[in-house]
């Protein structure tokens, strides 16, 4: 017997003001622990999925529901203090140091008011250097994150993700502009996060190689439609020209 899924998306549809459907009626489910990859073009959707599960985007139709509850305007903040987000770009604060990025993985547990002077307690301490060696780096605590290697930038943004204690993390082309060592080193990281900690992962890959080997489930999307969702070995190349047609 299955679980309550941690994600459920019931009919989501997305559509701009400019009436273009980013993400057609969509009804997906995601188990605890798993290692979720979701394939697709430019402009399939992908971003707009995520972006609804974290509450950056509003579902013109259907409803989010993360850790059984109901993604509403009241409750946002508390979903997304357990739902990380790993971005293409890093988005880390380049003057600033290395702890101090991971650091701001705790603010959504912290007053709105000390965000705005960087303070933390001592469990915040100890959480962010508990993830910094977890990815490696805790011997750049005190360096500007500017002076990283993109692969370090990344794993930093690992780190402040795994700051936040999430039961979800959600990661947008997480390898997108790392070199294929660096790519490796990061995905093999997130493989372990979700085999150890139980961690839900739903990444958005354009490697198919990637999603292959590191993978429970894989997710194909094609103009705002799921058109595949199986195991990785089921990717075979009948499947892949689906995903990527022009004309799904």
């Amino acid at each position: 017997m299955k679980s309550t899924p941690v994600i459920q998306l019931n009919q989501v549809t997305k559509t701009y003001e400019n009436g273009i459907i980013a993400v057609h009626p969509t009804s997906l489910s995601f188990q605890e622990g798993t290692f979720n990859a979701i394939l697709g073009p430019s402009g399939a959707g992908k971003s707009t999925l995520l972006r609804m599960i974290n509450g950056l985007e509003t579902p013109t139709v259907g409803e989010v529901i993360v850790q059984g509850k109901t993604l509403t305007a009241k409750n946002i903040r508390q979903i997304r203090s357990r739902t990380a987000m790993i971005f293409q770009q890093f988005h880390l604060v380049s003057r600033l140091n290395v702890m101090t990025n991971v650091l701001t993985g705790r603010l959504y547990y912290r007053p709105w008011w000390t965000s705005m002077f960087y303070l933390f307690g001592k469990g915040d301490w100890k959480i962010a250097q508990w993830t910094l060696q977890r990815v490696g780096l805790i011997e750049k605590a005190w360096e500007r994150v500017d002076q990283l290697s993109g692969g370090q930038q990344q794993r930093v943004g690992v780190a402040r993700a795994l700051a936040q204690c999430p039961q979800v993390i959600l990661a947008d082309e997480p390898v997108a502009s790392l070199d294929p060592v660096a790519s490796q080193e990061i995905m093999e990281l997130l493989r372990e996060i979700c085999r150890q900690d139980g961690i839900t992962i739903v990444a958005n890959l354009h490697q198919v190689s990637l999603a292959i080997e590191y993978a429970d489930r894989v997710i194909g999307l094609n103009r705002g439609r799921v058109v595949f969702d199986d195991s990785p070995q089921a990717l075979v190349d009948d499947t892949l020209r689906t995903i990527y047609s022009a004309t799904p």
